[in-house]
């Protein structure tokens, strides 16, 4: 636990604060700040991510495991504190896929406009039918009358 500015601050240089929601991989370590058993906000130098539960992640260093609740709620489960975590940036840059292959940031945006373009391709092709379902629906209604 650090209480200390100066030492918090050289901690967590070439770090980023990230939500609890933030994918991360499994092995990174992830540093944080939360309320210690005094209600005192310390700094803590974590451990790896192994999972995230509700509310909270599990970190590991050597064989021990804990867990670090992202928010500290009062008696009536009002929150009163959310904890702060850090990963280095540099495990910003690269994500596992499924297939256990490396890309980069700049990889995946490729792929989310490529996949874009083809999601913009297919809803043209969605109106052209319509109108031409309308159109059709419209001359039936005639041919009826």
């Amino acid at each position: 636990m650090i209480q200390d500015i100066e030492k918090i601050k050289k901690e967590i240089t070439n770090h980023i604060e990230i939500d609890i929601t933030y994918p991360i991989i499994p092995g990174t370590n992830v540093k944080y700040i939360t309320l210690n058993d005094e209600d005192e906000e310390s700094f803590y130098l974590g451990g790896e991510y192994t999972k995230t539960g509700y509310e909270k992640i599990f970190l590991r260093k050597g064989k021990n495991t804990w867990a670090v609740k992202s928010k500290i709620r009062d008696d009536n489960n009002y929150t009163i504190y959310n904890s702060r975590f850090f990963i280095n940036k540099e495990d910003l840059k690269i994500k596992e896929n499924n297939n256990n292959k490396i890309q980069t940031e700049e990889e995946l945006n490729k792929v989310i406009k490529s996949q874009q373009n083809v999601i913009d391709k297919l809803s043209k092709e969605v109106i052209k039918y319509q109108k031409t379902i309308n159109t059709l629906n419209i001359q039936l209604q005639n041919y009826k009358k």
